[in-house]
Parts: C-alpha cells; sequence; structure tokens
C-alpha cells in the first residue's frame, strides 16, 4: 500500500462501515482529510439488515422523536446529497399507515391529533374497519414525514465509492483489527496510533491520528470502551413472496413493514436482549409469520419466505448515542450507539461530530453535548 520505509499517517481510520462509519468517513472526506476504513465486508454490521425506516413518531403514545425538527431535515438532505453523488436512488418517500392495537391506543391518537405541534406528522384518521385490505379492527391513522432508506443499497454504494476515490486521501480495506495490538507513539505531529495486526489482509502495520470505532454491538466488548453501557438486542426479518399484490405502504402495526414490489415485503424486527448473535432462528420466523397473516385481509393470501435475516442492534442504555473521544486517550474515539433509529440519527450527529474533529464547530451547542461519553467514565 505505502513504501516501507515513508509509511502513511492517516488523519482518522473507521473501523466499522456501518451507516455510521459510511457517513462518518463521507462527512470528513468534505474537510479533505486523509480516512482510512476498515471493515469485516458487514459480517458483524447489524445495518445490513436494518430496515432503515424513518419514522419521526412512534411509541404507544405518538410521540414525536426527540429533536426531530433538527435530524429529519438533516437525514433528507444527506441521503438526498448521497443519491447524485453515488448515481443509485436510496432515500424512498412511502406512505405509511399505523394500525391501532386497542381503545387506549385510540383515545390517546385522539389526543395527539388534537395538538397543533403534531399537525404536521400525523395525517387522516381511519375509523375501525375502513381500511381496505387490511385488519384494522381499532382504526389507523396516516403518519407524515415517513419514508424508508435501503441501507444494504447504501453500504454497497458507499463502499465502491471509497474504493474509487483517490487512494492517497481514502483507502477501503476488508479486514479486522485486534485492539490488543494497538500501539500509541508519541511524536512531534501528536500522538500515532499505530494498528499493528490486521486480519484478512497482509499489509503492513496502519498509522493513523485518530482511531474511531463504528462497529456496532461488537464495542461493547472493545478493550477502550468496555465501560460503556450498551443494552443492546438482537433482531430477526423475513422477506417474503406473496400470490397476490399487496398495498404499496409502509405499514407500522407494532411491527414494521416494508413494500419492495406489488409481491414481495421485507417484515420485523424480533427483539430478544438473550442471544445476542446473528443466527436466525424457527421462533422469530413463526412469530413474524403469524403477525402477518392477520394483518392482511386479503382472501386467499399466501406467504413464501424467500429471506431471513439476522443482526444485534447496537442500543444503549439511555436510548443516545455513545459520541466522542476516550477520557484518558483522545485519539481514540467511538460513534455509536445509534440503535433502530440510526437512518434519522446518523446523518445529523455524523456531521456535527466531522465538525468537532476537524475543528471547525462553531461557539453554538449542539446535541452532541447530550451524547459525550465522559459522562459515563468513573475512572474506570
Amino acid at each position: 500500500m505505502n513504501n516501507r520505509n515513508t509509511p502513511q499517517i492517516y488523519d482518522f481510520t473507521i473501523v466499522g462501515q456501518g451507516l455510521a462509519g459510511s457517513i462518518l468517513a463521507y462527512e470528513l472526506l468534505k474537510y479533505n482529510k486523509t480516512v482510512l476504513v476498515i471493515d469485516d465486508n458487514h459480517k458483524s454490521a447489524s445495518s445490513s439488515m436494518a430496515a432503515g425506516i424513518i419514522n419521526p413518531i412512534t411509541g404507544m403514545r405518538f410521540v414525536k422523536t426527540s429533536h426531530v425538527e433538527i435530524l429529519l431535515p438533516a437525514a433528507l438532505t444527506l441521503y438526498h446529497q448521497l443519491e447524485k453523488i453515488l448515481k443509485t436512488p436510496l432515500l424512498h418517500h412511502t406512505q405509511m399507515i399505523r394500525l391501532l392495537h386497542n381503545r387506549k391506543e385510540a383515545e390517546q391518537l385522539e389526543k395527539r391529533i388534537q395538538d397543533p405541534a403534531y399537525h404536521h406528522w400525523l395525517g387522516q384518521y381511519h375509523p375501525a374497519n375502513t381500511l381496505a385490505k387490511f385488519n384494522d379492527e381499532f382504526g389507523s391513522i396516516d403518519q407524515l414525514q415517513s419514508s424508508w432508506l435501503d441501507v444494504p443499497q447504501c453500504l454497497s454504494a458507499i463502499r465502491h465509492w471509497l474504493q474509487s476515490c483517490n487512494p492517497t486521501t481514502t483507502t477501503y480495506l476488508q479486514g479486522t483489527i485486534d485492539d490488543a495490538n494497538i500501539k500509541i507513539i508519541k511524536s512531534r505531529q501528536g500522538n500515532i496510533i499505530r494498528l499493528q495486526s490486521l486480519q484478512d489482509e497482509k499489509i503492513q502495520p496502519v498509522n493513523t491520528h485518530s482511531l474511531i470505532y463504528c462497529r456496532g454491538y461488537k464495542d461493547q466488548f472493545n478493550h477502550f470502551f468496555k465501560w460503556l453501557p450498551f443494552q443492546c438486542a438482537k433482531g430477526e426479518i423475513l422477506s417474503l413472496r406473496a400470490n397476490k399484490a399487496l398495498p404499496p405502504t409502509l405499514v407500522n402495526f407494532g411491527q414494521w413493514l416494508i413494500p419492495i414490489d406489488p409481491f414481495t415485503i421485507k417484515t420485523g424486527a424480533s427483539w430478544d436482549r438473550e442471544s445476542l448473535n446473528q443466527e436466525i432462528t424457527a421462533k422469530a420466523r413463526i412469530m413474524l409469520l403469524n403477525k402477518i397473516k392477520v394483518l392482511y385481509n386479503i382472501p386467499g393470501l399466501e406467504f413464501e419466505v424467500i429471506d431471513q435475516q439476522a443482526g444485534v442492534r447496537p442500543c444503549t442504555k439511555h436510548r443516545t448515542p455513545f459520541i466522542g473521544s476516550h477520557p484518558e486517550i483522545e485519539s481514540i474515539k467511538i460513534f455509536n450507539g445509534f440503535g433502530a433509529k440510526g437512518s434519522l440519527l446518523v446523518p445529523y450527529f455524523a456531521k456535527e461530530f466531522a465538525k468537532e474533529l476537524c475543528h471547525t464547530t462553531s461557539d453554538k451547542q449542539t446535541l452532541l453535548t447530550e451524547c459525550d461519553i465522559k459522562r459515563y467514565w468513573h475512572g474506570n
């Protein structure tokens, strides 16, 4: 990769090319920084199977996602930028229907509809048993400003883009690193991180000024960040093919449903905090199929399972991401913990973190302060 006598020193090395690592790399490159991205070909990335749903209103009480007025414009702007650069469609603006589960939810929705702060997010209410092709015993509501990101396509396109960039500024390596073999070298240029052992490819050691971990749930075992309060959860999804045409709408029915084409849908996801692995299970498949079977009101409708995937979401105890530098080793950082809302959260935080890393942040406070990992440090 480089002359052995004059190894390149990268400004930033990002470990993990899931959604967080991909978008952070893109933002850092805007500042003309040299960036190395190392990834294990998404072997452990929950992003590679993520639904990518951007849904501003969630929960049984129909609550707006915190700071959604800031987060949503940042996400839409970023994904439209990427579509132009990568020359591929990524973001799909599709109507979302939310089915109500019981009278309590219907009563809570009635209150929200009366709140002017929610008029921008909640659309038409459909009384019980009026929604064509769905079983809607307690009614439903149109959720506005919803969309879904094709995350696997996004990651694949960004990977190819990174590989095609000028190798003097951007490098993509397929491999893994051993945290125990990282060395910190003091120099006139400041600390240099040396990655001693890169597996899967025979290459020389890598030198970098900043090492940023974006490895999803695997960073809960990270030698440097094991003190962070991860609360990861496994999820499984199904891809299904129907024998009859289905409505072209996103559906929130306790689970989510994404229409891929008139006969194909994706649905999920299960939730398991105990078995944190990427193995698919019959239990999750049966549960998801049973929920889909009672969702539609289409006589003679049958489904075939064409794919099943499992991944582990990097959720956190306080439902805020983990962003910042190690309290004792400034040059080792983390950008992680976006959980099930990564498609909405990552663009804003990647942009602001890149500003901070490149010393261009204004005096105006950003949401980064709420996510600073130093608040969890107790001299571990």
